[in-house]
């Protein structure tokens, strides 16, 4: 099956940044600066894709 598109994975929304923001820093994901930003989308993505390696292995 093939997406079409660039982009692997799935996005995420406004407001599954914003909570992951005030999780991690305790502030708005506008109010992060750019390695807290991509601290918050590596937390998402990253998470996600290493759960999923490891349901694998087993």
């Amino acid at each position: 099956m093939t997406k079409k598109g660039g982009h692997s994975g799935h996005h995420m929304s406004d407001e599954e940044k914003e909570r992951i923001a005030k999780e991690l820093y305790g502030k708005s994901y506008a109010d992060l600066d750019t390695n807290q930003q991509k601290s918050v989308g590596g937390h998402y993505g990253g998470g996600k894709t290493h759960e999923m390696a490891e349901e694998h292995k087993k």
